[in-house]
Parts: C-alpha cells; structure tokens; sequence
C-alpha cells in the first residue's frame, strides 16, 4: 500500500505526535520511522500500512511485547533499546541490525529465522550464557555483549568465526578461552571491565585484528611468546597491574598505546623504539625522563598523559 497523507495523520493521531521531522521518504514512500521517546505501550495498528519500511527507531519507550505483523514490512534496522522486551517476533527475514540493549533481557530472544542479521546489540542486559543455537547466526559480523553477567566466553562462541567486532566488555569474566583463535576475521576485541588475569598464547592467531582493548583488567604481563599481530593499530593495557612494562608482540602498525594507571615506574626509548608507527601513547608524565620525552617529539609522537 502506498504513502498517502490520511496515513501519516491517522499514525500522529494514534502516537499522539506530529512525524513531520521523523519520517524520511525516499520516492514518495516513507521508509523510516523515529518514534523514539514517546511513551509508546504498545506500537499502534496503522503502522503495519506502510509496507516500505527499512528503519524502525523505537528506542525508549514503553514497549513490552512487539505485534506479529511486524514481520509483514521489509525491516532492515530496528532499533529497541531502553524498553522491556522480552519475545521478538518469530522471523524478520530482511532484518540486518538489531539492537536490543537495555532490555532487562536474562536470555538472549530466539534469532534462529533472521537469516540475514549482520549486527546484533545486545549491551546493558543480565545476559548470563550463549544458548546453544547461537552459532548457527552465521551472518553476524558484529556482536556487542557490553555490559551483561557474562562470567567466561563460552567456547561456542568462539565458533563465529565470520565475527569481525566482538564487545565482551564489562562482564564478569575472568578466563579467555584457548579457541578464541578462531576468529580468523575478528577486527575489533574489546574485553574492558572485567577480571581477566593472562592471555591464552592463542590470542596470537588473531591475525586481522586491528583494535583489541585489555583495559580495566587484572593482567600482570601479557601472553608469553614472541607474537606478532601485523594489523594490530591500537593496544590499550590501562588500569591493569602490570608492573614488568616488556612487551614481546611484533607490532609494526601499532599506532595508538594505552599502559596508564599501571604499576610499572618507567618507561624507556628503547621500549618505544618497538614501535615503528607509533602516533600517540598515554602514559602519567612522572614515568617519563626528559630524554624520552624529547624522543617523543623527534619522532612526532604525541603523549596524552590523563
């Protein structure tokens, strides 16, 4: 059914707020909705008319529970944060972004029919294990965890091999499990905020990664081995306990090095001669000499010290 403008008014009436500046349109059609913020309990029947819908931004609302039409429109982004959802409906075949988050979720809902579902965001719940099917999403490319009671990374996960951003960030998890080797394609790893105390030597096989975030951890050292991460461009070990600042990884691209609030007392020229295209560290001011500190400017590296 096409757009007609006793549709768009029908819709204001029943949300109870204009959509002028929340629509977007694209050949007379409107193919995005914003009905962020707006108290909804539920979405209202008129909607289910405009079947051209790519984007749904439903964030911060009211909503408990989402109707089965919805899986009538062409969803490609949905939008569900700060809500209370518990079920989605059965199938969203075109669906490729999903966000979740802030959902008081304990389980993650049943996905197993949105076959085309590349990133899936799922932070702020009390999300506590991976269910078993989870593997089988083999579309996801970006999967965001941040901020649930994850206690391990179960090694199912580490099945997901075509997964190239992974957030695992403030949980409560204390252990890396050796298969996270497997994610030959993974870009982004970001473990921040939780009780992780040694790397597997595992992690070395992640040869693509370009960003891997360790802070706010409990590590003393890094992974034992003369490891080489060629595509590594950003390392941040902040607020760790690592006393002994000796780091055997290759970096080559490394370009931007977080070690601040550590319990190591100096750092040398020659530990920031490993890295060859190094731009930015940060790192307290009393832990630098005045001879490193003019290193740093020959070679135009910038230091970020809070």
């Amino acid at each position: 059914m096409g757009l007609t403008v006793p549709d768009i008014h029908e819709l204001e009436k029943a949300i109870n707020h204009p959509l002028d500046e929340r629509t977007v349109y694209h050949d007379g059609e409107a193919i995005e909705f914003n009905l962020e913020k707006l108290n909804l309990i539920q979405l209202p029947e008129h909607l289910r008319q405009f079947r051209h819908i790519i984007r749904l931004n439903l964030t911060a609302n009211k909503l408990t529970r989402l109707p089965h039409w919805l899986s009538e429109l062409p969803l490609e982004w949905l939008m569900l944060a700060n809500n209370n959802i518990q079920e989605l409906p059965e199938r969203l075949e075109k669906l490729q972004y999903l966000d979740i988050s802030s959902n008081n979720l304990e389980k993650i809902p049943k996905l197993e029919q949105y076959t085309m579902l590349k990133r899936l965001i799922l932070n702020f719940n009390f999300i506590t294990h991976i269910p078993d099917w989870f593997p089988d999403l083999n579309t996801i490319t970006e999967l965001q965890l941040y901020g649930n009671k994850l206690r391990l990374i179960p090694t199912l996960l580490c099945q997901m091999n075509h997964l190239e951003v992974l957030n695992i960030g403030c949980n409560m998890i204390n252990l890396i499990p050796e298969e996270i080797g497997n994610f030959k394609r993974l870009q982004d790893l970001n473990c921040r905020n939780n009780m992780i105390n040694q790397l597997p030597s595992e992690i070395s096989e992640l040869q693509t990664l370009e960003s891997l975030d360790l802070s706010q951890n409990k590590l003393t050292r890094l992974a034992d081995g003369n490891h080489v991460f060629p595509n590594l461009q950003m390392l941040d070990l902040s607020d760790n306990r690592i006393k002994d600042l000796e780091i055997d990884w290759y970096l080559p691209e490394l370009r931007i090095l977080n070690i601040l609030n550590n319990p190591f007392k100096k750092i040398s020229i020659e530990f920031l001669m490993e890295f060859e295209n190094l731009a930015a560290i940060m790192v307290e001011k009393e832990k630098i000499d005045e001879k490193t500190i003019a290193y740093l400017k020959e070679m135009e590296i910038r230091l970020i010290s809070e």
